[in-house]
């Protein structure tokens, strides 16, 4: 089976305490440091883990991966628990993408100046319903996760694609309606990557 490696994305974790390091021979994720229950939360539900190869699913019949959690207070350690994380997405770089717990886009913002930055992570948009009046609307995307994003409002030819860590700008004129738009890598919207745009 293909070794997984475990990523922590810092931007999921800003405002919290909490410190994480990753032991590859080991193929173990630590969190550290005294925080609230709300602050893991957030943190457990943005965990990413990345297995390499070119067919880590061995041709479909290994569609998953059993990830055992414990907690330690520092001189016992709970008794383990597992979570089954199934496969979303098999990257052209031969990666292939799983999340446990996950977040999906939320939130809403209000277009001021005609322009709006949306952020992209592993796997949500930062989000969900963009408010803006008709005419030009200019669409900054940034790309936070570790893996390519793109964003696409249907019915437009607005498309913005980005690496891991760059961004990407491009200006489309909207009429009054609702679209919607969507990260197209395959998987991502399915994941929680859309939302809608209400033009009014």
């Amino acid at each position: 089976m293909a070794a997984i490696v475990a990523r922590y994305p810092g931007a999921s974790a800003s405002g919290t305490g909490i410190s994480a390091s990753y032991d590859a021979s080991n193929e173990t994720l630590v969190l550290t440091n005294v925080d609230s229950i709300a602050s893991y939360e957030q943190v457990l539900d943005s965990v990413t883990f990345i297995a390499g190869g070119a067919d880590p699913t061995s041709s479909g019949t290994v569609p998953a991966r059993t990830v055992s959690w414990t907690v330690n207070d520092g001189g016992l350690s709970s008794t383990a628990k597992t979570t089954t994380v199934s496969l979303l997405d098999v990257l052209t770089s031969g990666q292939t993408i799983f999340v446990s717990g996950g977040q999906t886009s939320t939130g809403t913002k209000t277009v001021t100046g005609d322009s709006i930055t949306v952020g992209a992570h592993d796997l949500y948009f930062d989000v969900h319903t963009i408010k803006t009046s008709p005419g030009p609307l200019t669409v900054t995307l940034v790309n936070h996760g570790a893996i390519y994003h793109t964003f696409k409002i249907e019915g437009t030819s607005l498309y913005l694609k980005t690496n891991a860590g760059h961004a990407a700008t491009g200006t489309v004129t909207l009429t009054k309606g609702t679209y919607t738009f969507e990260c197209t890598v395959p998987g991502h919207a399915a994941a929680g990557m859309k939302g809608v745009v209400d033009v009014s």
